[in-house]
């Protein structure tokens, strides 16, 4: 299996199913069976592991509505602390919190594109870059954009 066309050089007639896997899907081997599993599969076999809708039924708390504050409840400082603990980046503010708030509705984006890897990079293609910034709309941990063939 390989992220793109010519990964790996096999005969035609040795590739049993090409295909592409959209937004939210996936593939798994199962090496112990011999087995490929595809999206729906996966999902089925891990939701029948255990008793997840149970779990929720039992568990689940609605909360009720509460008045929108004006007031800010946290410094910028702390902010940002809790941002980055619960591991939101700048682009995650930016793209989707901002939206979602401003627009009233979910934000639609791009999460992924089809371009190619470069096969015989022989440098490292990602990297994060630090912050020190403590402004909330710059957490520490950003994102950055990872190198591709040029």
């Amino acid at each position: 299996m390989g992220s793109e066309t010519g990964v790996a050089e096999l005969e035609e007639s040795r590739i049993l199913e090409k295909g592409r896997l959209g937004p939210g899907q996936m593939l798994a081997v199962d090496l112990e069976n011999g087995r490929l599993l595809h999206n729906w599969d996966v999902k089925q076999e891990v939701a029948s592991r255990h008793p997840y809708g149970a779990w929720l039924a039992e568990h689940r708390r609605n909360l009720a509505a509460q008045p929108w504050l004006q007031e800010r409840q946290l410094g910028e400082l702390e902010l940002l602390q809790h941002q980055t603990a619960f591991g939101f980046t700048a682009e995650d503010l930016e793209l989707v919190i901002e939206e979602m708030a401003g627009a009233g509705k979910e934000p639609t984006y791009c999460m992924g594109d089809d371009i190619p890897w470069r096969c015989s990079r022989t440098s490292p293609i990602c990297s994060t870059t630090t912050s020190n910034s403590a402004s909330p709309r710059s957490p520490i941990r950003r994102s950055t954009r990872c190198a591709k063939s040029w």
